[in-house]
């Protein structure tokens, strides 16, 4: 709880000092341009190779997700789910995480803390992020499963 609670108090910090910058792109100059793109890649810390989207782990497995944007500056959100045991509910969120990536950032992407597959469950991965531009948002998802013998 104490790290969500730093992690919002970081993202209040970063969004508050952002929105004191001036803009960098008129209303009039918005529709142009490129918009942002986002990727979800999940990272098997075990192997160092990269967890494909539908893959099965057949393994326990050590994993952390990374956002990255192509170069365009956007503010977003991350959720992690699993499946909830039979007495929970259908899907438990396992890791939200809020990010402002992009050059006027410093960098590109944003990886959360590490995390643990199960022996059985389906993991997914949504993401969104808002940019500068006119209707400049972008949406990602990425899936992939455990199935430990």
């Amino acid at each position: 709880m104490a790290r969500l609670v730093a992690t919002a108090l970081i993202v209040i910090f970063a969004v508050a000092l952002i929105a004191s910058l001036p803009p960098r792109v008129s209303p009039a100059q918005s529709d142009s341009g490129p918009r942002a793109r986002i990727k979800i890649s999940v990272m098997d810390l075990g192997t160092g190779q990269p967890i494909k989207p539908g893959q099965t782990l057949t393994a326990l497995t050590s994993f952390q997700v990374t956002v990255t944007t192509d170069g365009i500056d956007c503010a977003g959100q991350y959720v992690v789910t699993a499946l909830g045991a039979a007495s929970a509910p259908p899907s438990v969120m396992v890791q939200p995480v809020w990010f402002l990536i992009g050059p006027a950032m410093g960098t590109n992407s944003w990886t959360g803390a590490p995390l643990n597959s199960t022996l059985q469950n389906t993991w997914k991965i949504s993401a969104s992020c808002n940019s500068v531009q006119r209707n400049g948002f972008d949406f990602a998802s990425f899936e992939f499963f455990a199935d430990v013998p």
